[in-house]
């Protein structure tokens, strides 16, 4: 398990692109590459509580977050914007 400020964190890699995303309970979202693991980037994920879930699609360029707020967000990973706020409700 990875761990970030201290538990577990939820994460997704994508091996294709070289792409390592972890989340913290802080909402923060890091981009790491895996060549060398170097940080790529840090923003914050805008859910209103812990990020409990996360995914690439198959193409690798957009990550969905799933919040324990009841939100699913979707990350364009190269333009670097949220393009979607999806409300499905509380299931965490």
């Amino acid at each position: 398990a990875l761990f970030f400020n201290s538990g577990a964190a939820p994460y997704a890699y994508c091996l294709d692109s070289n792409i390592l995303i972890i989340a913290s309970k802080q909402g923060l979202i890091r981009h790491y590459t895996t060549d060398d693991f170097r940080l790529e980037r840090t923003w914050r994920s805008t859910h209103n509580g812990p990020i409990r879930l996360l995914t690439f699609d198959s193409t690798s360029t957009f990550l969905a977050t799933g919040g324990s707020d009841g939100t699913v967000k979707v990350w364009d990973v190269i333009r670097k914007f949220c393009t979607h706020n999806l409300k499905v409700g509380l299931f965490f």
